[in-house]
């Protein structure tokens, strides 16, 4: 076992879930998968973007109505 992965094993389940999501999320080309590299690099945008930025709603609310949230 790499040092990586022991530091890994022994952090709490949540922890360790969210180094994980890090690792990817900082250089998702590793991967060699051009689709799950693609959805990564969108997360990571849609993460980064600011709480205060109107995302807009491109399904109907149940109430029927849509627009931004």
């Amino acid at each position: 076992m790499n040092g990586a992965t022991e530091v890994i094993d022994n952090l709490p389940r949540d922890a360790a879930r969210m180094l994980a999501v890090e690792i990817l999320l900082a250089e998702p080309e590793t991967l060699d998968d051009d689709v799950l590299e693609s959805c990564l690099y969108i997360l990571r945008e849609k993460l980064r973007t600011p709480a205060n930025h109107k995302i807009v709603d491109r399904w109907p609310h149940p109430d029927g109505a849509s627009g931004p949230l």
